[in-house]
């Protein structure tokens, strides 16, 4: 079983909660009914994992500039604006559950917009969020909110929802080529291979093989007639 935390972080501050989290969880596993936790950025997961959805998941993100996204959740942010923008009836992440945390600067009057935008995206796919939208604000104590948001809502909720983990990897699979359908319609150069790691044969490969392999053969038919010829002449 498995709990992946996901960020996207400008300044560093959201990776650093995120791979805490992860920390955590890891050095308590039997708390977590000896679940394990990798950090990720949002959009590694989306490239890198295939969208391989686990269970559960904590998101872990900031704002960036007026409200975009930061490093990171660039691909993400526009996966879940495109999703809002086609249709809200298919629940396809319903299996999945999350926490999320925001970070940002209350000094930025947009300053919650992205970890806002990306909850309502997550529900827009179906999952359910459990537990409160953490904020923690840097311009009133950040670090502190971070820690009682653990506390109080991440660390207690994975507890008992690592208990309910099991029995979804078929609706799970469902969801991740879901979701994968959507990257390659929005991104067809990044995401050109095919569901599962294996790439499609192109042109291109072929011919960089052809232009190696017919060489060496040339080459071997070449020297085994001068070596025909050398055997002859000395038999003479």
């Amino acid at each position: 079983m498995e709990c992946l935390v996901l960020f996207g972080s400008q300044t560093g501050n959201s990776e650093q909660t995120a791979d805490n989290i992860a920390a955590h969880i890891n050095a308590n596993s039997s708390k977590f009914s000896h679940c394990t936790s990798r950090s990720m950025q949002l959009d590694d997961f989306l490239e890198a994992e295939q969208c391989y959805w686990p269970e559960l998941v904590v998101i872990v993100v900031s704002s960036y500039g007026v409200g975009q996204a930061p490093i990171g959740a660039y691909k993400f942010r526009e996966l879940v604006d495109e999703k809002a923008s086609i249709t809200k009836n298919q629940k396809i992440l319903s299996p999945v559950r999350y926490f999320m945390l925001g970070l940002g600067d209350s000094k930025y009057t947009t300053f919650f917009k992205n970890p806002t935008q990306i909850n309502e995206g997550m529900l827009n796919f179906g999952a359910r969020r459990i537990g409160e939208l953490g904020k923690a604000d840097a311009s009133d104590n950040q670090a502190l909110a971070i820690k009682l948001w653990c506390e109080n809502v991440c660390y207690p909720g994975l507890e008992k929802e690592c208990k309910k983990i099991g029995g979804k990897n078929d609706e799970l699979k469902l969801a991740q080529k879901a979701v994968w359908s959507m990257c390659r319609s929005l991104w067809p150069e990044e995401f050109k291979k095919i569901l599962g790691g294996k790439k499609k044969k192109s042109p291109d490969n072929v011919g960089g093989w052809r232009f190696i392999l017919i060489p060496l053969i040339v080459a071997m038919i070449v020297s085994f007639f001068i070596a025909r010829m050398k055997f002859g002449g000395g038999g003479i």
